[in-house]
This record gives C-alpha cells, structure tokens and sequence, in this order.
C-alpha cells in the first residue's frame, strides 16, 4: 500500500503584518511529499536550494536515501519547488510542470489527456 507523508509543510505569507506595499516580501515555501510505496517511491516539490539538509534529514526519518526515489515532480519551476532535484540524479524521471527528462533528453507531455 502506498503511503502519502508530508516531509516539510508549505506556507505563503507576507514579511510584515500590516497591509504590504508593492516591495514588500513575501515568505514562502512549498509543502514537499512524499509518495512511499512497495515498488515505488516518488517526491513532489523538493523545496528550496537552501533545504537540502532538511530534507535528506525527513528521507532518512523514514528510511530512505536520495538514490531510493525514483520520480521527482515539481508542479511548476518556482525556486522553493524544484531547489533539491539535483539530490535525486539516479531517479528514472523529473517531471516539472508539463515537461519530462531525464538526462539530456526532454518530452513535452500531455497530462491532460488522462496518461
């Protein structure tokens, strides 16, 4: 059976509590999942570059390494989504958005379409 975990949760938010200006930051990181199956391990949105440590920490809670996942998906290209792909080289695909690789080699898919 598979197992859905949520190694990190997400959040959004603006820096300053009062009504923000037009250069105000904002804060914000992805919720990172893990899909833990018998045959199959997959991440979705691997968090910021600046989180690898956390998250090589939250694989190993459930004993798991990097070389143990083998698809990475990140729903869209922002940094705090896809900043730890590079962690998970030996994962037969990273789908990010509409967009298959692996390698050097790119496929544009069709999601859509029910595959």
């Amino acid at each position: 059976m598979n197992q859905i975990i949520v190694l990190s949760e997400g959040y959004s938010k603006y820096e300053q509590n009062e009504p923000p200006s037009a250069d105000a930051p904002m804060l914000a990181n992805c919720t990172c999942t893990l899909i833990k199956g018998p045959d199959c391990n997959v991440i979705v949105d691997t968090m910021t570059p600046w989180d690898g440590d956390l998250l090589l920490q939250r694989l190993q809670e459930h004993q798991l390494h990097p070389d143990d996942i083998d698809y990475v998906v990140s729903t869209h290209g922002h940094s705090d989504h896809l900043g730890n792909n590079n962690l998970f080289l030996r994962a037969k695909r990273h789908i990010v958005g509409p967009n298959i690789s692996h390698r050097n080699r790119y496929y544009v898919h069709d999601f859509d379409a029910g595959k």
